[in-house]
């Protein structure tokens, strides 16, 4: 079932619409996006359901890399490298294991696509869209606030656009992807979004956080 959709959860009384939500929908970041904090270093912003599949073949995974391929026009991605267009985005996790996330609605018609392309070869494709949450931080303090949260280096001669790398902000892992000049991806765990929360109010305290809805 894809993440977007809604579930019905059926009680002895009655027959409940639960409509799903991202990890921080509770902090109510939309209504904090309405002011507008001039100034600030950081901005940070969360995705709106993103839908995610997990990719892993055995190396070479030429097979894989052909159904991504001819799919949604990607290539599967070397060591700590991504590629993306208006279809989705394919990220490098391990040598036989890649993060891929959805435009829209489409990861289950992505991954029947995918089976069948990859026919009766050795893949596995498991759809954890729940399991996560995509936020967004931007600014010209970005990377001071990276650099008091994360031991990795995010320089840019180190950390040029499209790399992607598992590291660890605070004290949870997360999925580091450097989108654009002074913007980068966070891929969290849910269980460990309020945490990432709380850690971006205050990293960010010393340059100002302005929180931005991403539509």
């Amino acid at each position: 079932m894809s993440t977007n959709d809604q579930t019905i959860l059926v009680t002895d009384q009655m027959a409940v619409t639960a409509k799903p939500e991202t990890a921080l929908h509770h902090a109510m970041l939309s209504k904090l996006a309405e002011h507008n904090v001039e100034n600030a270093g950081l901005k940070l912003g969360e995705q709106p359901l993103t839908e995610l599949l997990t990719l892993r073949a055995r190396v070479p995974a030429t097979a894989l890399a052909a159904a991504v391929k001819a799919e949604l026009n990607l290539a599967l991605p070397d060591t700590l490298q991504s590629d993306s267009n208006d279809q989705g985005c394919v990220r490098w996790i391990a040598p036989d294991e890649w993060l891929l996330s959805c435009a829209g609605q489409s990861a289950f018609d992505i991954e029947q696509s995918l089976r069948k392309h990859l026919g009766g070869t050795q893949y596995a494709i498991v759809n954890v869209s729940g399991g996560f949450t995509v936020l967004q931080i931007s600014g010209d303090a970005v990377s001071d606030v990276l650099k008091k949260s994360t031991a990795y280096d995010v320089h840019p001669s180190h950390f040029p656009i499209g790399k992607v790398v598992n590291t660890v902000l605070g004290k949870a892992q997360v999925t580091l992807r450097c989108v654009a000049e002074n913007q980068y991806e966070l891929i969290v765990r849910r269980s460990f979004a309020d945490y990432i929360w709380l850690w971006l109010q205050t990293a960010a305290k010393e340059y100002g956080l302005d929180i931005v809805e991403i539509k």
